[in-house]
């Protein structure tokens, strides 16, 4: 009997494995889409034999445990790519919208409007003694200054907007910060196998290397910490989570600062926020757009003193009147990168000639018919030192229209080189995703064949339980 109830014992183990078996086999198929998913596996052990007279027999099987298929080295290569691909593409999109905002489109732009301008000044210097030359004139100046303003004054709304975005990305970096925090509770703390748990806190893992750069370290009972890339500044260390603070910087625009709490004062640590897209979004903030902003600027101020330089020295219609802007006068810094700041967002037509067409100066002499200043005037098309490039002051180098080129050949080899980055992270991102499917994505041609082993082992343990059992009667019924 006792030998019989043993052999019932074994019996129940064996459908005890294989209904386990079963379970994690049909958790695998449930999950078969679901992202981030490690399959799972039971790991079976012989159990303990014991001793019966002289021979050792087996006692069934154990469930050792239930584990998941995962590869930390290759987690950590993913965490990693996700990173640098957050940053590229993050980039390229930012600055394909910069690049909407100031390129040409069909009949409208600045590129149009100066070559609109130039042509009405040539139009304006062939026909002197005209007013309708004059006051079209007028018009594409005003068209042109119109243009300059607008497309200044939107990437300093998209710099508004993007700033706004850098606070959101702090907050969404603390609530995932704090989510893994609570997570590693849970992991550290759970009594049964925490896969489901590890495979969630790998997700906001990923999730939050897209935001920021981060460094993942293994720690003891499954545990993690969390630091920022290449830095001490820990965010999630076992069990707490230490939040980034954003604060307004009224001495900046009100541009939202980062700080963490490092040894208990707050510590501005912007310039080491490398990576993902937080990184992409100060960059573009704090250095794209103003040098794109600088550049209109330039151009902008060109222009006012090019033009109201040659314009003072001509004669208005009645050819007695002279020292007329052309453009409202703008009067630069001291020498340096932003001398020329505020140019663009205020190029207007200068109240002296504005609803004045007859005060547009195109005579040397005030004589009439003579075009000598309209034609210095349309030559400034052609001047090469109408720029002033280095912030000293001084108009050295151009022209409008090639420094107006050079500006979006520069920004269109920044959108390519990012697009180009963006496609290299992708790829290689593509190929550690196949790396970590191999090892970890559910193959449910696999499952399908460990359905059946389970199924059968099921019945041959159930088979073998009957048996027993029959046995047992058969052997009770004997003893009646």
């Amino acid at each position: 009997m006792v030998s019989l109830n043993s052999s019932m014992y074994v019996g129940l183990k064996g459908i005890n494995a294989a209904r386990a078996g079963l379970n994690v086999t049909g958790n695998n198929i449930s999950n078969v889409n679901t992202e981030g998913y490690s399959r799972q596996s039971v790991e079976l052990t012989a159990r303990r034999d014991s001793r019966l007279g002289g021979l050792m027999l087996g006692t069934g099987v154990d469930i050792k445990a239930v584990t998941a298929a995962r590869n930390n080295l290759i987690e950590q290569t993913f965490t990693q790519q996700t990173n640098q691909l957050g940053f590229h593409q993050e980039m390229y999109q930012l600055m394909k919208q910069m690049e909407s905002i100031v390129e040409d489109s069909d009949y409208s732009g600045i590129d149009y409007s100066f070559q609109r301008f130039f042509s009405g000044m040539e139009e304006a210097a062939s026909r002197p003694d005209q007013l309708a030359p004059r006051q079209e004139l007028l018009e594409s100046g005003g068209s042109l200054a119109l243009e300059i303003r607008n497309r200044y004054n939107q990437l300093e709304e998209m710099q508004g907007q993007v700033n706004q975005e850098v606070k959101a990305v702090i907050d969404q970096i603390n609530l995932l910060t704090e989510q893994i925090a609570e997570l590693n509770v849970q992991i550290s703390t759970s009594a049964d196998e925490p896969n489901n748990l590890i495979d969630e806190r790998q997700r906001m893992v990923n999730e939050l290397s897209e935001l920021a750069g981060i460094d993942v370290f293994e720690m003891h009972n499954n545990l993690i910490q969390v630091n920022l890339k290449n830095t001490g500044y820990i965010l999630v260390g076992n069990t707490e989570s230490t939040p980034l603070t954003a604060e307004l910087n009224t001495a900046n625009n009100n541009y939202w600062t980062v700080s963490y709490p490092f040894n208990g004062v707050q510590t501005d640590i912007g310039s080491e926020l490398t990576l993902g897209k937080i990184e992409a979004k100060m960059q573009i903030r704090d250095s794209e757009i103003p040098a794109l902003k600088r550049r209109l600027d330039n151009l902008a101020a060109g222009l006012i003193q090019s033009v109201n330089a040659i314009h003072q020295t001509g004669f208005a219609m009645d050819g007695t009147t002279t020292n007329l802007n052309f453009f409202t006068p703008f009067v630069s810094g001291a020498a340096g990168p932003d001398n020329n700041l505020g140019a663009a967002a205020a190029i207007s037509i200068s109240t002296d000639v504005l609803d004045q067409p007859e005060n547009v100066a195109l005579s040397a002499t005030g004589a009439i018919g003579d075009n000598e200043i309209g034609n210095q005037l349309a030559a400034l098309r052609q001047n090469t030192t109408v720029i002033d490039s280095d912030g000293d002051g001084a108009l050295d180098s151009g022209t409008f229209e090639a420094y107006l080129h050079e500006t979006m050949a520069g920004l269109g080899s920044a959108i390519n080189s990012a697009s180009d980055s963006r496609d290299t992270q992708e790829a290689l991102l593509i190929q550690t995703k196949g790396r970590r499917s191999e090892i970890s994505e559910v193959s449910l041609d696999e499952e399908a064949v460990k359905l059946t082993q389970y199924q059968r082992a099921f019945q041959a343990s159930s088979k073998f339980i009957s048996l027993i059992d029959q046995l047992t009667g058969d052997i009770i019924n004997q003893l009646r």
